[in-house]
């Protein structure tokens, strides 16, 4: 909602200034009307959400069965006395509810540590696919992958967590996904799934490899090339990981030189020397 008013802020004062938008000048009253379609659309878009994305469902929407909702309660708030109640009395921890959620997503949703390692210790499968056909779907291991608090994967690791599944969609493990959204130089989760026997080469539905889609993340891409990563690989779409890395390099935000100098220092160590970033 915040970014419509950004919008519609902006659509205000090229009105005002009287400029076109397109080809015709806007009357205050079109961009009203304008206004308030993008207003209506954001908020069926939300309900829609709210209805099937295991992101936005309520609890109970998610959890339709008592005995689902209760044991996904628990977890959420870290009631562990409670599941081993539910449990002991014949909750199933692997349940699916609407969107193939369950109680363990619900856990890691609400970020509460205890109940997501409890459910784990009485056999929660971080390995499922969650999210359903309205949603791409996922796993546990790949969410976890990807959130800034590594202690969820650490634990979903040492329950049977697979570092190598895949979701259907793009046929990513969870190491396409870990650390995706860190702030620069936090590679726990990489780190932690290469050393749990993560296939640090496995390519996407797309033929794309880890590194060659990290090379606007200098800090992994370092990790990654640590743990033998190939980088001499040329894409289906004609780049290359070295071209890539030197684009990116060239252009990048000050936080990332450090990391650029580590790579291209790890690079010369191997007696490889970058091309030259295209101009543009």
């Amino acid at each position: 909602m915040r970014s419509v008013k950004k919008l519609a802020a902006g659509l205000a004062l090229l009105a005002v200034a009287g400029c076109a938008v397109g080809d015709a000048e806007v009357s205050d009253d079109e961009l009203r009307d304008l206004v308030d379609a993008m207003e209506d659309g954001q908020k069926r878009h939300d309900r829609e959400l709210r209805d099937w994305s295991i992101d936005y469902m309520s609890l109970a929407r998610m959890f339709p069965d008592e005995e689902m909702r209760a044991l996904a309660r628990a977890a959420g708030r870290g009631r562990v006395d409670r599941i081993d109640e539910l449990v002991a009395s014949g909750a199933d921890v692997n349940a699916l509810g609407r969107s193939d959620g369950t109680a363990l997503w619900w856990a890691q949703r609400r970020r509460n540590l205890e109940g997501f390692t409890r459910l784990l210790e009485h056999g929660a499968d971080p390995n499922l696919l969650i999210g359903g056909p309205h949603y791409e779907a996922t796993t546990i291991m790949h969410e976890a992958a990807a959130q800034e608090d590594p202690a969820f994967l650490a634990a979903a690791l040492r329950h049977g967590g697979n570092p190598n599944v895949r979701v259907p969609a793009d046929r990513e493990t969870p190491l396409f996904r870990a650390n995706g959204l860190t702030p620069p130089g936090e590679t726990t989760a990489l780190r932690m799934l290469l050393e749990s026997g993560a296939e640090v080469d496995a390519v996407d539905s797309y033929g794309i490899t880890v590194a060659g889609l990290r090379t606007d993340r200098p800090d992994l891409l370092y990790e990654l090339l640590v743990h033998g990563a190939e980088y001499r690989k040329t894409y289906r779409n004609g780049t290359t990981l070295l071209g890539d890395l030197a684009e990116s390099c060239a252009s990048t935000q000050p936080k990332w030189q450090v990391y650029c100098r580590n790579v291209i220092g790890w690079f010369a160590a191997q007696g490889v020397e970058l091309p030259l970033p295209q101009k543009r």
